[in-house]
């Protein structure tokens, strides 16, 4: 059966979309510069990365709005207009999850062992890798919709890969010599990292069902 897809029949609409997920990926490059800094003892350049990334979801929240005034200004039906609202959301939530990692590292300044920072490199790689197959992900879906569900099913593998490299890293905390307001404080932050591969995951999975809704 074809694929209808009433998004592309707006070049403003799809035009805006586009604007939205480079200002997203701002946003996801300015957080993997910060936790790169971080691993690397640079911490007034974490400080900057925290400001560089809160402007870019800032502008991707006002490309948003204009996107919603779009749709309520063509005349799509509640339905997409529905599903388009749920997506944009859901990667709001991405994004917001970035933000609240950075927003730790720099306001309550936890003292971070070395033991930890492999694990905090590696959470930063597969959050970075899942992110930006959710906006390839949300092309595909703009462009080659049969293309969706393979890149789903990738980021859903790195959700589980990110669980895996939490787990290992909240076991080693709480065996380690930290005391008890230490141990909390990092698992706050390695929780909040780990809900960017989550919230990608869910991300995923509105990518899925609005494939699904289309072909039927």
């Amino acid at each position: 059966m074809s694929f209808t897809f009433p998004w592309r029949a707006s070049t403003v609409i799809r035009s805006r979309i586009n604007a939205y997920l480079d200002q997203a990926s701002t946003c996801a490059q300015h957080f993997e510069s910060a936790m790169r800094a971080l691993v690397e003892s640079r911490l007034e350049d974490v400080v900057h990365g925290r400001e560089a990334s809160h402007q870019a979801e800032s502008a991707a929240d006002d490309i948003r709005r204009e996107i919603e005034q779009s749709l309520y200004e063509h005349e799509l039906l509640p339905e997409s207009r529905g599903d388009l609202l749920a997506l944009l959301e859901s990667m709001d939530h991405i994004l917001g999850a970035m933000q609240g990692s950075l927003n730790i590292l720099v306001l309550e300044k936890p003292h971070l062992e070395e033991f930890l920072i492999p694990f905090l490199r590696e959470l930063t790689e597969v959050n970075i890798h899942a992110f930006e197959l959710v906006r390839k992900a949300v092309e595909a879906l703009m462009q080659d919709p049969m293309g969706t569900r393979n890149l789903c099913v990738q980021i859903d593998h790195e959700e589980s890969r990110s669980d895996r490299i939490q787990q290992a890293a909240l076991q080693t905390v709480f065996t380690s010599g930290l005391d008890l307001a230490q141990k909390l404080q990092i698992k706050d932050l390695i929780r909040m990292l780990g809900a960017i591969s989550d919230r990608c995951e869910h991300t995923a999975d509105l990518l899925t069902i609005i494939a699904i809704k289309r072909r039927i």
